[in-house]
């Protein structure tokens, strides 16, 4: 929405607002990937999966679909059953 109105209807201060808002954002998201990463125990290769998600348009939709409830109910399962063993 900033660049259409950044550059079609001649308003750059929505960008400089919004630039600077998705930035923050994005930072938080790695953080919290990072962290996610090492409590959930993520593979080296998921981690890579999940920042690589975050640079393509609509790729953490994707990834939300794995780390969603059905996924956390699984995993969650799985470790149960591990420990009930």
């Amino acid at each position: 929405i900033g660049m259409p109105l950044k550059y079609l209807a001649g308003h750059p201060e929505v960008v400089e607002v919004t630039g600077w808002m998705h930035g923050l954002l994005f930072m938080a998201y790695i953080a919290l990937g990072a962290y996610a990463a090492v409590d959930e125990e993520w593979t080296m290769r998921f981690g890579a999966w999940a920042f690589a998600a975050s640079l393509v348009p609509g790729g953490t939709f994707v990834l939300d679909r794995y780390l969603g409830p059905e996924a956390i109910e699984t995993r969650t399962s799985t470790s149960r059953s591990a420990s009930d063993g």
